[in-house]
């Protein structure tokens, strides 16, 4: 998972347990992006694997210079996959957007509705009725990678999760990400009969670019662990290297498993 410093992903040491399921991750390291899309085999394939048993997909990745988008190193860039939580990415920056242009201040209150309320996964627990300010709820989108945040964001910012999702859709198609299709505000797996967020380890490098230009997105990225609801919950970063290697700022991981 780290590409900087003379060091790469080849899945059996840099990737860990992303061989269990489906992994995405975006890493900040010293002004250098690194996005990583895995795919893996069945979750219920044991870790060790016979002599003659096929090697686990190898990731697609890039790694680009932040600040020129020069690519320093990549492997199949535009290889489409599932960027699980690093769909949160794009809701983020539409926050932000909107608190630069003054249609949100990060002191507004976001309320919980039922659906946010009831959402799986990562989650801050959020109850149907309360409110947090939306950098209570930034901080549990981007440390603790909460999909109650998120979908209470999504209805703050679009009125309701689909047209947050629409103008996700609408923001990556004016940043030129031709193979970058959201259909959550989260990244949770689809149900059945339903489509699934899909993107490429290029596209998600340029959406970060175009995050990483502001600056709370790093100050809440690169904050290993942090209180929530006046200390009674702890939001603990799911990036583990962020607080472990020096210079991780983030930005963003993804993980599910797969059916079976």
């Amino acid at each position: 998972m780290i590409g900087s410093r003379g060091l790469s992903c080849d899945g059996a040491t840099s990737c860990g347990s992303w061989w269990r399921g489906r992994g995405a991750s975006l890493l900040v390291v010293s002004g250098l992006l690194l996005v990583l899309l895995c795919r893996s085999v069945s979750a219920a394939q044991p870790r060790t694997r016979s002599a003659g048993a096929s090697p686990p997909e190898t990731p697609a990745w890039i790694t680009i210079n932040a600040a020129t988008g020069d690519v320093l190193g990549s492997q199949e860039p535009d290889r489409p996959g599932a960027p699980a939580s690093m769909t949160k990415m794009m809701l983020a920056l539409l926050v932000m957007e909107a608190v630069r242009d003054g249609q949100l201040k990060l002191a507004d209150p976001v309320l919980t509705s039922p659906l946010a309320s009831k959402m799986g996964g990562s989650q801050v627990f959020l109850k149907s009725g309360e409110a947090f300010p939306v950098e209570d709820m930034m901080a549990a989108l981007l440390i603790g990678s909460a999909n109650d945040a998120a979908v209470a964001l999504a209805e703050r910012l679009g009125g309701s999760v689909g047209g947050a999702v629409g103008r996700m859709n609408e923001r990556a198609a004016a940043l030129g990400l031709a193979a970058t299709r959201f259909a959550s505000v989260h990244g949770l797996p689809p149900g059945t009969g339903q489509e699934g967020d899909v993107t490429t380890p290029r596209d998600m490098a340029r959406l970060s670019q175009e995050l990483v230009k502001f600056p709370d997105i790093l100050r809440w990225t690169s904050t290993a662990e942090a209180p929530f609801r006046q200390g009674v919950f702890m939001l603990r970063n799911s990036n583990h290297l962020v607080g472990r290697f020096p210079g991780a700022d983030g930005l963003k991981t993804g993980h599910f498993r797969e059916a079976g």
